[in-house]
């Protein structure tokens, strides 16, 4: 669940409670606000959006490699997912190549964006390519690496546009 508090930090209200059904979370991974409070949470490969007063409007299924990726809307609306490089599931091929994807509200990806440095092997290639990322007011993308030396920055169209790196051959 999400708890809201005021800026007294005084308890106000709890978004979603534990389960699978409507209103409810499960595997909370991340979430993120629009301009009008709604709150967009990725958990459990669902994106949910709820009110700003907790109610449910919306959700829809996000593909399996976005599992505990971070969400953020984006000032078009669409919504983008990143941060985990998911592994080959058993009997699969490693086929995951883009940082960030970009979804619709209805679930279908639009773009994606940045590419994954490939070490040969799956499970390099999914921790070392592991990040964090925000938007900024201009809607370019700043990605930071967890285990690389590296940050690098991305134009809303998703091109490259600043990166600083210094390589670490795992």
């Amino acid at each position: 669940h999400i708890r809201k508090f005021d800026p007294e930090n005084k308890f106000l209200t709890q978004i979603g409670s534990r389960g699978q059904g409507p209103g409810e979370l499960m595997y909370l991974s991340s979430f993120d606000l629009d301009a009008q409070r709604r709150i967009y949470v990725n958990g459990q490969l669902k994106c949910k959006i709820f009110s700003p007063q907790g109610e449910e409007l919306k959700y829809f299924t996000l593909p399996r490699y976005t599992l505990n990726g971070a969400i953020r809307v984006l000032a078009s609306g669409d919504i983008a997912v990143g941060g985990w490089i998911q592994m080959a599931w058993p009997g699969q091929e490693f086929k995951d190549t883009h940082l960030i994807k970009i979804f619709d509200l209805e679930g279908n990806l639009q773009k994606q964006i940045g590419d994954i440095y490939d070490y040969g092997k799956y499970p390099l290639n999914s921790y070392g390519n592991r990040f964090h990322f925000d938007v900024d007011k201009s809607g370019h993308f700043v990605v930071s690496f967890i285990y690389q030396n590296r940050i690098e920055k991305y134009s809303k169209e998703g091109d490259l546009v600043w990166k600083a790196d210094r390589f670490l051959p795992y």
